[in-house]
């Protein structure tokens, strides 16, 4: 299966059968404020398909609440996935140490549904991610790398995926908040890390949002670390707010329309051994890489 492009957060309270077409909603009225030259296909995309990926959040986007109101909206949202809203990716955010919470989502939920992720927050082991993971066999089992001590083990951690949780990371490693972003060394070191153990990987969230008097500020910003993400090899990264998802489809398509012709030229001038186009050379591994990128593009480019 292709990977998504993003991962949409929103907190467990929020989600309802109706979720797919309120966040449709609300991106589509930001849309009329965003200037794009790609409007008719971020429109198609946002009534079409508007979240590739969802995950019902139990943690920061949820909130500190009572266990038993936790455990409420735990079977209720097992209920809601179950008659099918609609995702193509959906999966549940647990608290550290929430077992019982994710058990019964599970126990609601009853089937799981093919696509189905679970999200392992603030880890210091890969111990813990096996905890988890053992709850729900064969699902797709993601760790937030947020702590200090988890890097250390990165190879070790028995999980599909790996996302950077960007804030709470350096806020362990003491980074004042004033200075917290995507862009921070500590993120692009550890980026790097993550991709070194060869799991997919996704990136962290944009915290400037498209809101208020001047949405354009946190659309900017958005755009900038997406194109930073693609630009370091990360080809899926959050979004927390639906305006974002605006940023998300313009700044996807204007990347892979900006290098799309010349990756498409190369690979028509390849004859299976090293060759140069122009001051460009390129060998059969950079082929690999080229054939990738033209194959994520493919299905934005298309619309």
């Amino acid at each position: 299966m292709r990977q998504p492009v993003h991962v949409f957060y929103a907190g467990a309270h929020l989600f309802r059968p109706d979720i797919v077409e309120k966040v449709s909603g609300v991106a589509l009225r930001a849309l009329a404020s965003f200037e794009t030259p790609y409007r008719k296909q971020v429109e198609a995309k946002l009534r079409a398909e508007p979240i590739e990926d969802y995950r019902i959040d139990f943690e920061d986007g949820y909130g500190d609440r009572r266990p038993d109101e936790e455990e409420a909206d735990a079977y209720r949202c097992g209920k809601i996935l179950a008659a099918g809203v609609g995702l193509p990716c959906v999966g549940i955010r647990i608290k550290r140490g929430g077992i019982q919470t994710l058990r019964t989502f599970l126990d609601s939920l009853g089937t799981v549904p093919p696509n189905f992720r679970i999200t392992v927050p603030k880890a210091e082991n890969p111990e813990e991610v096996a905890m988890v993971a053992a709850e729900c066999p064969g699902a797709h089992v993601e760790a937030l790398i947020e702590t200090a001590p988890i890097l250390l083990r990165l190879h070790e951690v028995p999980a599909d995926s790996l996302h950077l949780g960007p804030y709470d990371l350096m806020a362990s490693l003491g980074i004042p908040a004033a200075f917290q972003s995507l862009n921070h060394s500590t993120c692009t070191m550890v980026r790097m890390q993550m991709l070194a153990t060869g799991k997919t990987v996704v990136d962290g969230p944009t915290k400037t949002l498209p809101v208020g008097d001047n949405p354009q500020l946190g659309w900017q910003r958005h755009r900038e670390d997406i194109w930073r993400s693609l630009s370091e090899g990360y080809y899926q990264s959050w979004d927390i707010h639906p305006a974002q998802l605006v940023s998300r489809y313009a700044t996807l398509i204007e990347f892979y329309m900006a290098h799309l012709p010349a990756v498409r030229e190369r690979l028509a001038n390849f004859e299976g051994t090293a060759t140069r186009l122009g001051t460009q050379f390129d060998d059969a591994a950079t082929m690999r890489g080229l054939r990738a990128f033209a194959e994520r593009a493919a299905y934005l480019v298309s619309r």
